[in-house]
């Protein structure tokens, strides 16, 4: 039966310092997603305001983004923490 180190190791990239590189720039991408969210929806409003957006694509949209950010942020810590498992052994 593997460790979850071992695991972690097969999960991550061959080297852990480039699996380091993208879990830090993956959780710093959700977090500017997470900040932005706000300026989204307001310009979302206002596409919709001008007709360029429909209601429902503006839904969408707003929903894609909702998911994607906080998704984004916990991969990039799950993916650290997996990185800091190899480190460990």
């Amino acid at each position: 039966m593997k460790t979850s180190a071992e695991f972690a190791q097969l999960a991550m990239p061959v080297n852990e310092e480039i699996g380091l590189v993208v879990a830090v720039a993956l959780t710093f991408a959700g977090m500017i997603l997470h900040w932005q969210l706000p300026r989204r929806r307001m310009a979302m409003e206002e596409h919709v305001k001008d007709g360029k957006l429909t209601e429902a694509e503006a839904s969408r949209r707003l929903k894609f983004y909702s998911f994607i950010a906080p998704f984004a942020t916990l991969a990039g810590i799950a993916m650290l923490l997996g990185v800091l498992l190899a480190f460990v052994d």
